[in-house]
């Protein structure tokens, strides 16, 4: 069986899912630099565990979101948070176009803190976990 992570597809559709849901929020694939100010939401570090069996191949997969504001408090980060919450379990993530399909979505954990960046001072930051059940269904048996 030919193994292949499903974690750009997942990206994808998260991107576009928040972006769909939240036409205004800004939304990277990476920390943009210095010139771009918060708040946004960046897609962060991920984790992919094979626990199919022998005739299918399936993925937990572990995807870190982030939530950046320079907001006084943290309730407009916490804010941030629950809407990607919100948009992420609402309904599975259409990865069709990938052959992959979702089948589970948990909450994972959520950290909030403050922060001081060299440039910018204080930022108010989230980091979401959330894990998804992923199938490969271009090599089921």
């Amino acid at each position: 069986m030919r193994i292949r992570l499903p974690v750009l597809s997942l990206q994808a559709a998260i991107f576009a899912r928040i972006k769909a849901d939240y036409p205004t929020r800004d939304i990277y694939v990476y920390v943009p630099g210095q010139n771009k100010a918060p708040p946004f939401v960046t897609l962060g570090a991920s984790t992919s565990v094979e626990v199919g069996t022998k005739t299918n191949l399936v993925f937990d997969v572990s995807l870190q979101i982030h939530c950046w504001s320079q907001s006084t408090g943290n309730a407009e980060v916490i804010n941030m948070c629950n809407e990607v919450l919100n948009s992420l379990t609402r309904d599975d993530l259409d990865l069709s176009a990938d052959q992959y399909r979702q089948y589970m979505v948990e909450f994972e954990r959520a950290d909030i803190s403050a922060e001081f960046g060299d440039e910018v001072g204080l930022i108010q930051h989230g980091i979401i976990a959330i894990k998804f059940g992923v199938e490969d269904i271009s090599q089921a048996i």
